[in-house]
């Protein structure tokens, strides 16, 4: 209805997203926690500490959809099977703690045994960083959908330049793992060369070198990023700087150009 402000606050507020009262006590300004078929419908569970928004958007839902529950549930709260994860039905009380739960029966593959750990995987809130327990705005149950749960975190000017690396339609996860990598940067491939060639297969008509162990004057070893920025930048062939000169002169003795 456009009622904004039913739920946030028009100035300030102590609460994040501007919100009028913290968690549940927000939804229950105008929700009857007593009601039966709200009763029914979360059996067992204390109001008073109940995360709404884990399982509803606050927001929209898709059309012919009923209860704004977020559509990329998570399969044991789309099966109603509340124990697989919490102590008993409505409980808040969960089996085993953070990544050791989900790890009881996802694949600890994504970064066990890695060189590189994507930070949020063992922060604080571990895989609940990136993805909802009960639902998400997108698959695998995420917060955010593609790119944007990328951006929640990471800085995103280095990809506002005005010649854009065509890889970035693909999204973040077409180049970097998510989770762990044994490459830096969490890298895909072992190496950046190697990610690039992906692609950029054919190299024949390049006669610059791309690769090489002799490092270049910032201390790093030769390779495609040495040149190119791999997300975007101000000139032709996404280099990072004019290759008329200035980008030869960042390697190359100047005094050879006088």
């Amino acid at each position: 209805r456009g009622q904004c402000l039913t739920c946030h606050s028009s100035h300030g507020s102590d609460e994040p997203g501007m919100v009028r009262r913290a968690g549940s006590a927000l939804c229950l300004s105008c929700h009857d926690a007593k009601k039966a078929t709200i009763v029914a419908a979360h059996p067992g569970m204390d109001f008073a500490t109940v995360h709404c928004t884990s399982c509803h958007d606050p927001h929209v839902q898709p059309k012919g959809a009923k209860g704004l529950l977020l559509p990329a549930r998570h399969l044991p709260f789309s099966r109603g099977d509340c124990t697989s994860c919490h102590t008993s039905r409505g409980s808040a009380s969960l089996k085993k703690s953070g990544a050791e739960l989900c790890e009881s029966c996802h694949p600890k593959g994504g970064w066990t045994g890695r060189k590189f750990t994507h930070a949020p995987v063992t922060g604080k809130d571990q895989c609940l960083s990136c993805h909802g327990p009960h639902g998400g705005v997108a698959e695998p149950s995420l917060k955010l959908a593609g790119d944007a749960l990328c951006l929640s975190c990471h800085d995103s000017r280095p990809f506002q330049g005005s010649v854009q690396h065509a890889a970035l339609k693909r999204g973040c996860t077409a180049c970097h793992d998510p989770h762990g990598s044994n490459a830096r940067m969490l890298m895909k491939e072992p190496s950046i060369a190697d990610q690039c060639r992906k692609c950029h297969a054919d190299l024949s008509k390049h006669l610059h070198p791309v690769t090489s162990d002799k490092p270049t004057p910032d201390g790093t070893p030769l390779t495609c990023t040495s040149c190119h920025d791999p997300h975007s930048a101000e000139h032709e062939g996404l280099l990072r700087f004019d290759g008329k000169r200035d980008l030869c002169v960042q390697c190359h003795e100047t005094s050879m150009t006088k």
